[in-house]
């Protein structure tokens, strides 16, 4: 109601029905955006598994009174995922501590999703976080650093961009995409489907982690919270980098299991709360049309046909525990910098013929000859490739004493491909083919005057 004795100007009325209609304007643009986040962050969270493979249908369900946000991707047309047109794509996932979090630049989970498109094949790679390797322009050091260097350093693309490039020289596989988490996205995607049940195998107890001590008892079950959950999957202390990493993979499968359920799921009030805390704690180099064509692919996907690896000393055989300068770190079993073993692992995790420690299936027997003249050599070289687990079936000493190079000779017929690309890798030469022989091994290893034994 206007006043007695207040002058209206038209000017002054016309201007603010344009400020309502551009005010309202601006609303319906931050919504739209908004409802286009939400979107993309639930597309992200069918096809990293936070949320689990059925939610999809859930979510249409969930919002069958037109309110779903998924339309607003309908017009959009889905993008062919880099990689595709190859037949695998790769997506990094990473978990990082928040930004108030000790050390929240590190990355606690380093994780490769590998998806084959045409037969909706997973794999999902974990690399130990103390896994020590070389980091462009800042030389070697342990593989969650590479984050922190990429952010400080202004790398181009950020920690994220570093990472990649650093996974993708140790696995030997490109990294199209990534996708990181922090830990408040973490507990929360678990506290708002009710917690997970996990019974652990082994017993945990860590007296060490940050704010007090871990402990949880194997065989029993247990139902865990967000906040429960993330301790179990970051406590390391006393176990070793392989089991966390095995832990949170643990973690990921109860999670998926427990949002299977449609009731967990069907209040709208969770789920959409769910998503407003992750849109402040993921982020994506995925594109929107990209991340429609990536849920195209997921509804397809067999959850029996995911395949979970931890490149680890124990189940793969591709790594081992060591110590560099004082520091606990996790080595290529081959030595540091030999990825060979590791990379013929992940190229062929979807082929029939790749086996978990395929090196000591193949059994190739190994002769380590002594070409050098050196007393002692051959002898040392087999103990360290002993260790590496090849089978050594005999040393001696070479035709002559003046070999100056090491040299492979491959007379397997190429049917002992892991083993002799694993000893390219380790000796960093080349091997020689030799169709005919005689003689009752496969490999023969001539020892020169190049070779520096390990310490």
């Amino acid at each position: 109601m206007i006043k007695k004795g207040t002058r209206v100007s038209l000017e002054n009325s016309r201007q603010t029905g344009k400020s309502r209609l551009d005010n309202l304007e601006k609303k319906k643009k931050n919504s739209r955006k908004k409802k286009i986040l939400i979107a993309v962050i639930m597309i992200f969270l069918v096809a990293t598994g936070f949320l689990g493979w059925r939610v999809w249908g859930a979510f249409n369900k969930i919002f069958s009174d037109g309110m779903n946000p998924l339309s607003i991707l309908a017009n959009l047309k889905p993008t062919s995922l880099a990689g595709e047109s190859e037949g695998r794509t790769n997506i990094l996932l990473l978990g990082t501590g928040d930004k108030d979090w000790p050390g929240g630049d590190l990355t606690d989970t380093i994780m490769v999703a590998s998806i084959n498109p045409k037969t909706s094949d997973v794999a999902l790679i974990s690399i130990p976080r103390d896994f020590y390797v070389k980091i462009e322009d800042h030389g070697w050091d342990k593989i969650n650093s590479a984050y922190v260097y990429g952010e400080q350093n202004q790398y181009q693309g950020g920690g994220a961009a570093l990472t990649s490039k650093t996974v993708s020289d140790v696995l030997d596989i490109p990294i199209h995409y990534y996708a990181k988490i922090d830990f408040t996205a973490f507990k929360k995607a678990i506290d708002s489907v009710g917690g997970i049940d996990i019974t652990p195998s082994e017993n945990l107890y860590d007296p060490y982690y940050p704010g007090g001590t871990v402990s949880f008892k194997g065989g029993r079950n247990y139902h865990m919270n967000g906040e429960l959950a993330l301790k179990y999957a970051r406590s390391r202390q006393t176990t070793s980098d392989f089991d966390r990493a095995r832990r949170q993979q643990e973690v990921l499968v109860a999670l998926k299991e427990k949002s299977m359920s449609l009731g967990t799921l069907s209040n709208p009030k969770t789920v959409l709360e769910l998503i407003d805390i992750l849109g402040d704690h993921i982020r994506t180099s995925l594109k929107p049309n990209e991340m429609k064509r990536l849920a195209d692919i997921v509804n397809s996907i067999n959850k029996d046909k995911v395949i979970s690896a931890v490149i680890d000393g124990e189940k793969t055989k591709l790594a081992t525990t060591g110590n560099v300068n004082g520091a606990s770190v996790v080595l290529p079993v081959l030595g540091k910098g030999k990825y060979a073993d590791i990379q013929d692992y992940v190229q062929n995790i979807f082929t029939a013929d790749n086996k978990v420690g395929s090196l000591t299936d193949e059994k190739a027997k190994i002769m380590v000859q002594n070409g050098a003249g050196i007393p002692g050599l051959a002898a040392t070289a087999t103990e360290n490739l002993t260790k590496k687990e090849y089978l050594i079936v005999g040393t001696e000493n070479a035709d002559k004493s003046t070999y100056t190079k090491t040299k492979i000779i491959d007379y397997a017929n190429g049917q002992k491909k892991l083993t002799i690309k694993s000893l390219e890798d380790y000796f960093s030469i080349t091997s020689v083919k030799q169709t005919t022989s005689t003689a009752n091994y496969d490999i023969l290893i001539i020892i020169g005057q190049d070779y520096e034994p390990e310490n």
